[in-house]
């Protein structure tokens, strides 16, 4: 491994302490320690049990209540896009396993569609004027594909499709994220003139900047998704990786 390789990992490293740090340390702690529980409002509490500033509120005021009044309520704040989220030493472990989910099936896809994932990735790097058409062809896709999905489900002789159309749905969202993940190590890898940067190192420091950027609350999940839509555009633009254009001519033939 060359110089320049170590001192990228070496960034990419401090840059995870910092925000990991941030994340582990200034934001609260949800959905662990009873977050997941949704309050009962619906039962009343015993006379002895009732506050003094309760008692004087008739029972159709303490059900208007703001939801988990005086409870911990249910925050999407404890929920990251790959993973969960828990304050302090603990949550740790939390990341350390999500961000092992991530790296493996990125992997494991790349080695699975190795041609096609490139294509994919070099479509996004070579032609970044597309971007925008990428994306709201990924939007598009991903609209009518919900739209299907519901349609499925109202009709009872159909449900069973979902079986097939939801995994597959979830394949090419892995694939689009994998792709991106690729033409972002490959632009860092530039940027920092790593010489002979594998194709791997080029997929783990895709893997690491998007999983960090995905544990940032809140803006986390828009990058995410943005990310999402862009590699799914691509991947339909690109034919699902076979760098072929769409066209009825086969039919035709």
């Amino acid at each position: 491994m060359s110089d320049r390789a170590i001192m990228l990992f070496g960034a990419l490293v401090l840059l995870s302490v910092v925000v990991l740090g941030a994340v582990l340390y200034a934001f609260p702690q949800r959905g662990l320690e009873g977050g997941w529980q949704v309050p009962q409002q619906w039962q009343m509490p015993e006379r002895r049990d009732v506050p003094p500033s309760e008692s004087r509120r008739t029972p159709a005021d303490r059900w208007r209540l703001p939801f988990g009044h005086g409870e911990r309520t249910p925050d999407l704040l404890w929920i990251r896009p790959f993973g969960l989220h828990q304050r302090g030493i603990e949550g740790i472990g939390w990341y350390a396993t999500s961000f092992g989910v991530l790296l493996i099936s990125s992997f494991s896809l790349f080695f699975l569609f190795p041609q096609r994932l490139r294509v994919v990735s070099d479509s996004l790097r070579q032609e970044p004027r597309r971007s925008l058409l990428f994306l709201l062809l990924g939007l598009i896709g991903y609209a009518l594909m919900v739209l299907l999905v519901i349609l499925l489900f109202l009709n009872f002789t159909t449900a069973v499709l979902l079986l097939l159309v939801t995994p597959a749905l979830l394949l090419a969202t892995l694939m689009g994220l994998v792709s991106v993940e690729l033409c972002v190590g490959q632009a860092i890898t530039r940027w920092g003139r790593v010489e002979k940067s594998s194709v791997l190192m080029e997929l783990i420091v895709g893997v690491i900047v998007l999983f960090l950027v995905s544990s940032i609350p809140y803006a986390g999940w828009v990058v995410v998704v943005v990310v999402a839509a862009l590699g799914f555009g691509a991947l339909l633009y690109t034919r699902f990786g076979s760098d072929e254009e769409w066209s009825f001519e086969r039919l035709e033939t």
